[in-house]
């Protein structure tokens, strides 16, 4: 009872408590922030521009089509009545003898915190919905003959003219590319929230159910503040990020899915459900690991000999 009355090997008692709450949060907490790069195919994603800029590079197109139109201009014509709606499709084939044309896309540019959907390419065409609350503008040149409405649709002959398209609040476009050509995005392009994930809607016994499906294909995540540990990311595997700030090194569609590289911090990164997520965050021992790998060392031998030696002297009752 002497013993245990000592407050001396109290004392001893709550230190050793001390380490193992310091070891618990070195072990389980997670840091708020951490730097990623990220490479993989997706079926679609969503993000948010961080800065005004262009998102696409000059493109040759066999298929454009747009639904959202505010206002349209043609340079030096008026507009053909097929072309004054709301919506828009015109085909182009240079190599068609009735009808040889060519669309020549210019780059993109959208204003800052632009929301950007990718969907699933399909059939050699690529969608993407765009939301603004700037202005947003299309700029396309007609080369020769083109087609309105359908391939074999009516036929808009004519010179060069270059079309002006100013988007609604929001648009949705359907990209071709031309034979032999890729629809080819900027690189370094800065973005402020990125999701991969499509929302499913499943009608069952009356009621509908929404659903956050995961489009993410393969591909591997690198920690770089891990010296760049590499993780492997599985098919249909969920990802998602509270918070990101960071850049795609670039967008390239190949075939039916879409090829990305973005690197940027981000913060509350878990996988599983949205109900029962598990985080992806490093913990702060890993993070310690990676950045000051000596340092810890030494400082874990240290304080395990003092450890044991406070445990010793305890014990034995010594001072």
């Amino acid at each position: 009872m002497d013993r245990l009355a000592n407050p001396r090997r109290w004392s001893m008692a709550l230190l050793l408590l001390a380490a193992l709450a310091v070891v618990s949060v070195l072990l389980f907490v997670r840091v708020s922030k951490t730097e990623i790069e990220l490479e993989a195919t997706v079926e679609g994603l969503r993000f948010r521009l961080a800065t005004g800029q262009a998102l696409t590079e000059p493109a040759s197109l066999a298929f454009l089509g747009v639904a959202g139109i505010g206002r349209a201009e043609l340079s030096g014509d008026t507009l053909p009545p097929a072309l004054q709606g709301d919506t828009l499709a015109l085909h182009a084939d240079a190599l068609d003898a009735a009808c040889s044309g060519r669309l020549s896309l210019e780059p993109l540019v959208l204003p800052p915190s632009t929301l950007v959907g990718l969907g699933e390419p399909s059939a050699g065409r690529l969608s993407m919905q765009l939301e603004s609350p700037g202005d947003m503008w299309l700029r396309v040149v007609i080369d020769g003959c083109v087609r309105i409405g359908t391939a074999r649709g009516s036929v808009w002959p004519g010179t060069t003219r270059t079309l002006l398209l100013k988007l609604a609040d929001r648009a949705d476009l359907g990209l071709g590319p031309a034979a032999g050509q890729r629809l080819r995005f900027a690189r370094w392009v800065p973005v402020d929230e990125l999701r991969l994930a499509r929302v499913e809607q499943i009608a069952h016994d009356g009621d509908l159910m929404v659903r956050h499906v995961s489009t993410l294909g393969a591909g591997r995540l690198y920690y770089m503040a891990l010296d760049g540990r590499e993780r492997v990311l599985r098919v249909a595997e969920p990802l998602r990020f509270r918070e990101v700030a960071g850049e795609f090194r670039s967008i390239a569609v190949d075939g039916d899915r879409i090829e990305l590289r973005f690197r940027g911090d981000v913060r509350g990164m878990e996988s599983g459900s949205e109900s029962h997520g598990r985080s992806w965050m490093p913990s702060w021992l890993e993070w310690l690991k990676a950045n000051h790998a000596v340092s810890l060392l030494w400082a874990s031998v240290l304080s395990l000999f003092g450890l044991l030696l406070s445990l010793r002297n305890w014990w034995r009752g010594g001072p």
